[in-house]
């Protein structure tokens, strides 16, 4: 335990600091900012002497689970303070540590242990988005209709055929079947479109490499982010575009962000835009 940082602000006692736990002490502290090597020379006398006035009652309760705290602790003589991060063994904080942490303990327990998907050939935000999606968290029409939200219509802003559903909105409506045409002759595919299960968990029946099936899933995956974004345009600014320009992003953004992350080997343009 190191000397210099003020004991109410640094030590804690099971999950709580000093400050929370002994808060009748801390009231009563004269010296708020007192160290720890202070307070255990102080309980070598009467330990009386920096209150407001004597502690009685349950704060002399907590004087005394105090003193015996303070009096266990061990001091390390010459050595600065220190955060000590419990969740490996050098101690030391890491964003992917804590990313671990979220993604396969807290994230599971969340959401009824449905894992989030990870394909590092996209950005993180496509991620998340696509792990909303496969939720049904995607404000669409009917989720919101669902929670009490009153709206002028349920129908799909695209088509105004349907309910909007995040399954309607990705892969049922008219635009959206077009551009997945599309999409699927531009890869040689000449099936109908695969579940959108199918999309979500990679499980697209594709046996080539795995840097291959990992580039299908991002096209698929940024596929589904710009219907969203092309959803929202709509929604919110009235504008819509086009299926060949839709169709176009959808083949420039992957490509972009695909070289920009895969390890491996990656086309050039001329042969991604004609046949990946």
């Amino acid at each position: 335990m190191a000397v210099e940082r003020g004991m109410y602000k640094g030590v804690e006692v099971g999950n709580a600091s000093f400050k929370d736990r002994f808060k009748r002490l801390y009231r009563l502290e004269i010296d708020k900012d007192i160290n720890i090597s202070n307070k255990i020379e102080e309980f070598k006398g009467d330990g009386l002497s920096n209150w407001a006035y004597p502690p009685m009652g349950r704060t002399n309760s907590e004087l005394i689970e105090l003193r015996d705290t303070v009096r266990n602790l061990q001091l390390v003589e010459d050595k600065k303070d220190c955060w000590n991060w419990n969740l490996n063994s050098k101690g030391t904080y890491t964003v992917k540590d804590c990313s671990v942490l979220v993604d396969k303990v807290i994230l599971p327990r969340a959401v009824n242990s449905i894992e989030s998907l990870r394909n590092g050939l996209v950005p993180k935000k496509v991620e998340v988005f696509i792990w909303r999606a496969r939720l049904g968290r995607l404000p669409v029409r009917f989720e919101l209709d669902k929670r009490g939200i009153d709206l002028n219509s349920v129908r799909c802003p695209i088509c105004d055929g349907n309910i909007e559903t995040v399954e309607h909105i990705l892969f049922s409506c008219q635009m959206a079947k077009d551009i997945w045409a599309k999409v699927l002759k531009w890869w040689g595919y000449n099936s109908a479109l695969f579940g959108y299960e199918d999309i979500f968990n990679g499980t697209f029946g594709y046996v080539a490499h795995d840097h291959k099936r990992n580039q299908w899933q991002a096209v698929c995956w940024v596929v589904c982010y710009i219907l969203w974004k092309n959803r929202n345009a709509k929604v919110f600014k009235n504008k819509l575009e086009t299926v060949p320009s839709l169709f176009n992003e959808v083949q420039v953004l992957s490509y972009d962000w695909i070289s920009r992350h895969c390890k491996g080997h990656i086309m050039d343009w001329l042969q991604w835009f004609s046949h990946p």
